[in-house]
């Protein structure tokens, strides 16, 4: 596998599929390259999954057939402390290394093992939503800036209720605190009462830039974005 890419791209990237916010959610999350695109899927959090795919175009150059390369929370801390000073990167592999190569700045390890996994979850590729569970069953579904939905207060828990025309977000700590989401879009929008563990949701919701979909049912709430280049989507079990 060998790429050249932006290096704010592929920061982005590390971020995202190993859910940076503050500090790293995951130690390891595994690509699953193909000539024409490499696949992230990961469950290991248990409450939380994480299904994302970026392009070949995501890149500058994509050179890669069908192998697997875990990408570990220590690229991600060399990515946070350099590579920033130019256009362009590379990132390879080469004798079980992988490698991050800047204008000015090196960087490689061993390669992690990677250990069978069963991701029991099937997703189907939307051509609005993006990538969404099979059984999705969304009671509610908007499409809405990721501004609306992030940024609340902190708290133990976020219950999300919707009486059928609206949908709010109540926060309980000291006092109350209740936010009315504004929809870009509604799909649906059905009588629905949820809680959510707050700092997974915080971590999800802070992921995305621009317009995200959010579905949720009793269940889970899944978040979900679709580019030209990629698309990403976390799916939270409720409390």
């Amino acid at each position: 596998m060998k790429l050249r890419v932006d290096p704010n791209h592929f920061r982005q990237m590390l971020e995202n599929v190993l859910i940076h916010r503050g500090d790293v959610e995951l130690d390891t999350n595994v690509g699953t390259f193909t000539p024409t695109r490499v696949e992230f899927r990961d469950i290991s959090l248990e409450v939380m999954s994480i299904a994302a795919t970026y392009d070949r175009e995501f890149f500058i150059e994509y050179d890669a057939s069908d192998e697997q390369i875990p990408f570990s929370k220590s690229l991600l801390n060399q990515m946070k402390r350099g590579f920033g000073g130019g256009n362009l990167m590379s990132v390879y592999t080469e004798d079980e290394n992988i490698h991050l190569e800047g204008e000015t700045e090196h960087y490689e390890e061993s390669l992690i093992e990677i250990a069978p996994v069963d991701f029991p979850i099937q997703f189907r590729e939307d051509d609005i939503l993006g990538l969404v569970p099979e059984s999705l069953n969304a009671t509610v579904q908007i499409l809405a800036e990721s501004e609306v939905l992030a940024n609340l207060p902190k708290s133990e828990e976020y219950l999300f209720r919707c009486d059928g025309e609206k949908l709010e977000v109540v926060v309980e700590d000291v006092g109350r605190y209740t936010k009315k989401f504004i929809p870009i879009v509604e799909r649906s929008i059905g009588e629905l009462e949820v809680k959510f563990n707050a700092a997974y949701y915080a971590k999800v919701s802070n992921q995305f830039s621009g317009e995200v979909w959010l579905s949720l049912n009793k269940d889970a709430a899944v978040f979900s974005q679709k580019k030209d280049d990629c698309m990403l989507t976390y799916m939270l079990g409720s409390l």
